[in-house]
């Protein structure tokens, strides 16, 4: 059973830190950062994120038809990766 903080940096972007408003109504977080898809880049690994999430995390992302993917830098083999961001609309299914 994988955690979904396992998927942070390969399948969605990694959570840097959280923090609120003084008041304490708004919650912020911190997302590495990455870069929106130039028009007519490659995106179909975007299925393959969003299945892996779903199948192997329990997590379906309920809001994707803007696409909410960015690539990111992946340091281990010096290329690009795309994630998913905007992940507040969600179901988990496990």
């Amino acid at each position: 059973n994988l955690t979904l903080e396992a998927a942070g940096g390969s399948l969605m972007a990694t959570p840097l830190f959280v923090s609120e408003s003084w008041s304490g109504w708004i919650k912020f977080i911190g997302l590495q950062l990455g870069r929106d898809p130039l028009p007519g880049e490659d995106i179909s690994e975007r299925i393959n994120v969003l299945s892996t999430l779903e199948n192997e995390y329990g997590f379906r992302h309920d809001d994707t038809e803007d696409g909410n993917m960015i690539f990111v830098f992946d340091e281990k083999t010096p290329s690009e990766r795309l994630v998913a961001i905007d992940l507040e609309s969600h179901t988990m299914i496990k």
